[in-house]
């Protein structure tokens, strides 16, 4: 990734981070992480636009297409090292 700063947005790095930059900030067509300086530990994908992501004490479900109510209340997503289910 360092090669390619170009590339990437890392304004949501912390700011001691070796790759914190805020010349790309706010650039359109440049990627940015979801999850910031933060590797993710856990990802499930179930389709396009629907995963979940965990990142030590932090996670993020995105869904398109579903209310969010719905997956607030009744989408977990629970994961272990061979599969994952669904309970709805």
């Amino acid at each position: 990734m360092g090669e390619a700063m170009d590339l990437f947005d890392t304004s949501n790095f912390e700011t001691d981070h070796s790759l914190y930059s805020t010349h790309n900030h706010g650039v359109l067509g440049k990627m940015k992480s979801e999850t910031g300086s933060s590797p993710p530990f856990e990802f499930v994908g179930l389709r396009a636009k629907m995963y979940s992501l965990s990142c030590g004490n932090k996670s993020q479900t995105k869904t398109k297409a579903i209310k969010k109510n719905y997956v607030k209340n009744m989408f977990d997503i629970r994961v272990s090292s061979t599969s994952f289910t669904i309970l709805h």
